[in-house]
This record gives C-alpha cells, structure tokens and sequence, in this order.
C-alpha cells in the first residue's frame, strides 16, 4: 500500500489539490459533498429513474441499473441531477482532464444494489478514456458496495489500453486476479460524499452482504469526437479489429509471459 496517500477531501474548496490526486493516484474523493437538501432531492429522482423500462436498464433479482445518455435525459424532470453538473468542480475536473481537447457528459448511470452486488463486482479497467463522477446516495462501507480502486493503476492502465488499441483487441480487461492488486482501497464514506476517479485505473465494486443494499449515481465524461467523416472513420475503426496499425510481431514479445503485463477476459 502506498504510504500516506492524501486522495481524500473535506470539501471541493482545494480543487488544484483535488486534480492533483486525480493525476497521481487515479481517484479523488470529497466527503459530504452533497448537502442534505440535495441528496433527498437526487435520492427521488434517482429512484424515479430507475422505474423507467428502457432498453439501457438491466435487472437481476432487486438489483437495477439504468443508463441514460445525455440525447435521452429529461433535464427538466431531474432537475437536481441535471444541474448538479454546473457545479465548479465538475467543469474544473473535466477541463484539466481532457487538456486541450473539449468533452462532453456523455452518460448518466444509476444503480440500486441489493443484498448482492450485480454487475461490475471484479476487477477490470474500462475500455475508453473517460472520467467519472460517483455520488453515494446512502452510506457505504465494506459490508454494503464501497468502491474498490487500485491507487497508481491508472498509469499503467494507460499503456494496457494503448498496447490493446495497437493490436486490435477490442475486450475491455475483466477479471483481474486479486493478487495482482498492489495497492487497493475501499472508498468508505457518507451518503453525499463524491468520488472523481480514471476509469483506465484497475477498479471494482464491493461485495454486499444479504440485507443490505447501496444507491449510487454515475456521470461519464469523455471527449468530443472528431468532426470530419474522415477522422470519425479512423476514430472508430481504432476500436476494431480492423485496426489500421495491427501489431506486428516484435522480438521484445518473446520473453515468459508470467513476466508481462497478462489480460483477462473472465465473464462475471
């Protein structure tokens, strides 16, 4: 474990602080960002939401995820979470992000967790750049969902991704083995707090024990995608097997793989 690593926040008042630890150890996390007031109001709608069929929810016993992307979300009927996002810290958080290129909030996710956690629950590093905002609705611990993150793993991540792109393969890594994770925290915190972290980080969702449950919403920023028809096509033809610069064998591969950087595709 890395000593004294200072990723968590009594307010979002030290921002260059906040972006700092973004930078280095993939994760920051603002205790009791959201006021009372707020986090009633985020709670409602939130579970409003997630009493909409769309072809985006996924359910298994009581446990719901909905996603909604921007194009969908009626921001006049969710006015809190819509506008919880003109926050400073948000725009502060984006902007050195994504430097100098512009982004957009691209998707809004919310989950109910009960007595298990349902998706997401192994380790895995996601496959595009984004970076996330996680609000808790309730307060969570180790017994109920608290977010596991790998502190550090996002540099790394960084060059796993790239090496995936370069070669073709378009699965994201899922199944990361435990004792692969050097340095790995469980994000404890009250309802309200917020955690900021690089998705391209090794991370997880915690285990829930029978009888308990965790509410969180999800905001997913990424960059603006290019413009012209022609980039557009190369944009996405990067994250397919029809990658126009498909690895070429390299004598710097032929070393033992339990020395490499291995993938995993585990289904959960």
């Amino acid at each position: 474990m890395m000593k004294e690593a200072n990723f968590q926040f009594e307010n979002a008042n030290n921002k260059k602080e906040i972006i700092d630890s973004l930078a280095k150890y993939g994760i920051a996390v603002i205790h009791n960002y959201v006021d009372k007031t707020r986090l009633e109001k985020l709670r409602d709608e939130s579970m409003d939401l997630l009493g909409i069929k769309t072809k985006d929810r996924l359910e298994i016993d009581e446990c719901a995820l909905q996603r909604m992307a921007l194009s969908d979300f009626n921001a006049k009927k969710y006015p809190t979470m819509s506008s919880l996002t003109n926050d400073e810290i948000f725009e502060y958080v984006t902007k050195d992000f994504f430097h100098p290129y512009s982004n957009q909030l691209e998707n809004i996710y919310i989950h109910r967790d009960v007595n298990k956690m349902a998706f997401n629950s192994v380790w895995h590093i996601d496959p595009v750049i984004t970076v996330k905002f996680y609000v808790y609705l309730n307060d969570v611990d180790k017994t109920n969902g608290a977010f596991k993150y790998n502190l550090g793993s996002h540099r790394e991540g960084y060059y796993r991704l790239m090496y995936k792109r370069h070669i073709g393969d378009t699965h994201p890594t899922f199944g990361i083995p435990e004792n692969e994770i050097l340095n790995a925290i469980n994000v404890e915190a009250k309802a309200g707090s917020m955690l900021i972290f690089n998705p391209i980080g090794t991370h997880s969702a915690g285990k829930i024990e029978k009888g308990k449950e965790r509410s969180v919403i999800r905001y997913h920023y990424t960059t603006i995608p290019p413009k012209s028809k022609f980039k557009r096509l190369t944009y996405k033809l990067w994250r397919t097997k029809f990658n126009p610069v498909r690895y070429q064998g390299s004598r710097d591969e032929y070393f033992n793989i339990k020395h490499k950087s291995q993938d995993y595709h585990v289904k959960e």
